[in-house]
């Protein structure tokens, strides 16, 4: 708000104020809002105010009366009217300027499309949690005492010494990619796969914090010494397994069909379909060559390599994508 001296310009519906503010002292205090050109306001000593909405050339006066002010007093008031102002100003405009400035941050990241930083948090534990739990089962199998990373199976690190290491990334992995089902639901918000795909990495996510919970039996000659006899929890660890494969197999499926419809992403289309079959085979195989004594923990580290690593793929490439505004 600003205020300053005026006087009424002769020829308009001001002259007759202005000739009886010049009895007085010729004194005024005009108001003016820089959120709102073209409006003014203008009080004159003999109590008279007037308004214009279109910087002046049209006024009328206000039904209303300041009083008469004796020309000191209407310039002691005038004095600390203009003291007011500056104040009032300098605290307008940096209100003013802080408002445009949030408002042109937000047209910017309308414009530039860039993903809100909450999603974006969620979108980055997909990127995260898989190749966190590669890079553990890796060293874990490298690392492991009487360990086979030939031919034991990744859930076999769950038991013995340092088992706990395992289940830690059995949770910890499933918990990220739950957060990122959250964050991919809200990514793509519509059309195909928006719901199916976020489910099924749900189900992905929690029945991997399941098989962490649930630990497997010993199986093929670890532990050493270990009885190889059916639990419960060991059942229930290998009927999560089947889950946190099928349903990621499925997922890769159901975002090839969204990809597919976009001609800018046939090639992630047709990647997301070889790694779902991929995926598919890799974790039969590992059965039926484990029961023949073959390599299981090998080809099982190829099906989790490949399936792992698209889920991390694919929330890399949401990150740097841009958001499609309506």
């Amino acid at each position: 708000m600003h205020v300053n001296a005026f006087r009424a310009p002769t020829g308009h519906g001001l002259a007759r104020a202005e000739r009886n503010a010049s009895r007085e002292g010729s004194v005024a205090v005009l108001l003016t809002d820089p959120t709102a050109p073209g409006q003014i306001s203008a009080g004159l000593s003999n109590g008279e105010v007037w308004h214009a909405t279109d910087h002046g050339e049209t006024r009328r006066q206000l039904n209303v009366s300041l009083g008469r002010l004796h020309p000191r007093d209407a310039q002691r008031a005038l004095s600390h009217a203009c003291l007011l102002s500056i104040k009032m100003t300098i605290f307008t405009t940096w209100s003013y300027s802080l408002q445009q400035r949030k408002k042109h941050m937000e047209n910017s990241a309308k414009s530039t499309g860039e993903q809100p930083v909450a999603i974006r948090l969620l979108l980055a534990c997909g990127a995260i949690g898989p190749l966190l739990f590669i890079v553990v089962f890796l060293i874990e199998g490298v690392t492991r005492p009487h360990y086979s990373a030939w031919q034991n199976v990744v859930s076999s690190l769950s038991q013995g010494e340092g088992g706990w290491m395992q289940i830690a990334n059995f949770i910890v992995c499933g918990a990220l990619v739950l957060s990122f089902a959250i964050g991919l639901r809200r990514a793509l918000r519509t059309g195909r796969g928006s719901t199916w795909g976020p489910i099924l990495l749900s189900i992905f996510g929690l029945c991997l914090i399941g098989a962490g919970a649930f630990v497997t039996d010993p199986l093929r000659g670890y532990p050493p010494g270990a009885p190889s006899t059916p639990t419960v929890h060991g059942t229930l660890h290998n009927l999560l397994s089947l889950f946190v494969f099928a349903s990621l197999s499925a997922a890769c499926f159901v975002l090839a069909r969204r990809d597919a419809a976009n001609p800018a992403r046939h090639g992630w289309a047709f990647y997301s379909v070889a790694i779902g079959l991929l995926v598919a085979v890799f974790f039969v195989l590992t059965v039926v060559v484990g029961l023949l004594g073959g390599p299981a923990g090998l080809i099982q580290r190829i099906s989790i390599i490949l399936g792992w690593g698209w889920i991390s793929l694919l929330a890399i490439r949401l990150l740097n994508e841009k958001v499609s505004i309506a």
